[in-house]
């Protein structure tokens, strides 16, 4: 069995009652959700880009008022001197501009490209705002849903 470092280990919040865990000097700190989107997007991101991070799993049914006072969204990337980051996009900027040589690249190379998919990716992600809430649940009427 590998041994995770205590500063990479999950943190899990599972309820309001539970305390903001203290900060992580020595290492990126991902607040998510597992079955969330956009968490899923910077958590591929930092995949891809080969960057270790902990990650802070929140119970989105059962936020803590820390986190609702954050920003009450996931994700949220809280940087080692406390900077916090809390929209998927500025997140994958970051990572890229802050780790332009660390695995791979996660966004295009050609400006051009790149524009194509600032513009295209709104787009989706207004989908997803959509289906996520309805697929999170899985208990809607045909009304609600249209």
């Amino acid at each position: 069995m590998v041994e995770v470092s205590p500063d990479l280990q999950t943190i899990f919040i599972n309820g309001p009652e539970d305390p903001r865990p203290s900060p992580n000097p020595t290492q990126i700190r991902l607040y998510h959700h597992h079955i969330c989107p956009f968490s899923e997007k910077v958590r591929n991101a930092f995949a891809a880009k080969n960057i270790p991070f902990q990650g802070v799993e929140i119970d989105l049914s059962k936020k803590p008022q820390w986190h609702v006072d954050l920003c009450g969204t996931v994700p949220i990337v809280e940087l080692t001197d406390g900077t916090i980051i809390n929209d998927s996009k500025q997140i994958m900027d970051y990572l890229e501009t802050t780790f332009p040589t660390s695995g791979y690249h996660i966004l295009p190379e050609e400006p051009e490209r790149v524009d194509l998919l600032r513009n295209t990716v709104p787009l989706a992600e207004n989908v997803f705002k959509t289906w996520y809430p309805i697929q999170a649940r899985r208990d809607y009427d045909e009304a609600e849903f249209k």
